[in-house]
C-alpha cells in the first residue's frame, strides 16, 4: 500500500482519539457530527465508496 502520510510523532498525535474526555454529551455529539461531515466530504471528493475510506 502506497502511504504518503509521514510516520512521525506529530502525525501520530493527529490521529490519537481521546474517547471519554468530553464534559457533556452535547460536546461528544458535536465532535461526532464534525467527523461525519469530514467523511462525507472526502467520499464526495475522492469518488471512493464510504467503506473504503471509513
Amino acid at each position: 500500500m502506497n502511504n504518503s502520510i509521514p510516520d512521525n510523532n506529530r502525525t501520530r498525535a493527529q490521529f490519537n482519539a481521546y474517547i471519554g474526555t468530553y464534559l457533556s454529551f452535547g460536546g461528544y455529539l458535536e465532535s461526532y457530527s464534525n467527523a461525519f461531515e469530514v467523511l462525507i466530504k472526502e467520499v464526495h471528493k475522492t469518488g471512493f465508496h464510504v467503506d473504503h475510506l471509513a
